[in-house]
């Protein structure tokens, strides 16, 4: 068996792994359990991402040093048994112990599908297929998750536990698919876990471009993880929406990120003015709707995330080019470390802004972030 088939199977995994029902009804599962805002970004969110960064390198370097395939198995069986826990989350403990088995299977996610994946496409040298690749995966994969997230919504109304038990069956399909999938030809590492993460580090150094690109990416994944993840039911709950008005809302904005993903390859202008533009274009439209704060706002919310699905696959597309085989499970994973510390505590800080004040100037400084991330990329570039 070759890799041919690993670029199907990619499509099927995605499409599984992001099949989670709960999107839309996440932050009011937990605050009708009794939950209250600061409760669950600390449990949650903070904890979940504070424990994924301390274990990001060891995972990342554990993919690249022995098999992704059984990173991702690992993954599977913690993500399996956590979710199982999630639907007795009203006992605090087992809430808790979920949440440390979610940052252990992302941890040994992270990164490891993605350097999987490319290395099937260089060993079939298919390398510059990937961004057309990725485009088509995530228009699959956000269809399929907008539809769940419709379905999720509105058993939530029925009953509250129905769209977790739907995430725990969709998790031990997922596991049974990776189990499926086949590693691509690697030069075997023998390296010690700190020399092999010294070396990593030393790469993204000696790649100027490399580094910045990690570095200038942090304001806008701070910016849609808390939006997605937290602050889009807030929101919403603001401008009166219902739980089932909440999940089709979600779904528009995952359709339409999705058909940004899949235009990406259509885009032929340079990676510098491509990324540059977009960068600014979103920090623009992400302080115009906290201006606003109104009906309107949803319309920019929506061409937001078209752009954030150009955005995501063209950062990804260069990452992949300038990173190395021997380190690109670390180097993800080093990506996702950065990230999970600077939400960690962003949320916190945003929660906080939140609660104190509104969504509206949790926009604004996400805006002012975002500029500053253009002005450092045009500075550095």
């Amino acid at each position: 068996m070759d890799s041919t088939s690993n670029i199907s199977k990619y499509y099927f995994l995605l499409f599984f792994s992001y099949q989670h029902f709960i999107c839309a009804i996440l932050i009011l599962y937990f605050l009708d359990l009794g939950y209250s805002l600061i409760e669950l970004i600390i449990y949650g969110l903070t904890l979940q991402f504070v424990l994924a960064s301390i274990l990001e390198i060891p995972t990342g370097v554990f993919a690249d040093k022995h098999s992704r395939k059984t990173s991702l198995i690992y993954s599977g069986i913690m993500m399996v048994f956590a979710s199982f826990l999630l639907l007795f989350a009203e006992n605090k403990y087992l809430f808790i112990f979920s949440i440390i088995l979610i940052s252990f299977s992302h941890a040994f996610y992270s990164g490891a599908l993605q350097a999987w994946f490319y290395d099937s496409l260089k060993e079939l040298k298919k390398e510059s297929s990937y961004k057309k690749i990725e485009g088509k995966a995530q228009l699959i994969t956000q269809i399929g998750m907008a539809i769940s997230t419709i379905i999720g919504a509105y058993l939530f109304q029925i009953y509250t536990k129905i769209p977790f038990m739907l995430l725990f069956l969709f998790q031990v399909f997922w596991l049974i698919s990776i189990i499926s999938i086949k590693e691509p030809k690697r030069t075997k590492n023998n390296e010690r876990y700190i020399i092999h993460f010294k070396k990593s580090l030393k790469y993204i150094f000696s790649k100027k471009k490399l580094a910045l690109l990690l570095i200038v990416n942090i304001s806008l994944i701070l910016f849609y993880l808390s939006f997605m993840y937290v602050f889009n039911q807030i929101y919403l709950l603001e401008l009166d929406f219902s739980p089932l008005l909440m999940g089709i809302f979600l779904v528009i904005l995952r359709i339409i990120m999705s058909f940004g993903s899949f235009i990406a390859n259509k885009i032929k202008i340079t990676f510098n003015i491509e990324f540059s533009s977009l960068l600014i274009i979103q920090s623009i439209i992400v302080f115009l709707i906290g201006l606003l704060n109104n009906f309107i706002s949803l319309i920019l919310i929506i061409i937001l995330f078209f752009i954030f699905g150009i955005y995501s696959i063209t950062l990804s597309n260069e990452i992949q080019k300038l990173s190395s085989s021997k380190y690109r499970a670390t180097i993800f994973s080093i990506q996702s470390l950065i990230n999970n510390i600077i939400f960690g505590f962003g949320v916190l800080l945003f929660g906080i802004i939140v609660d104190i004040y509104s969504t509206s100037l949790y926009f604004i400084i996400s805006s002012i972030f975002i500029l500053c991330s253009f002005i450092i990329f045009l500075i550095k570039k």
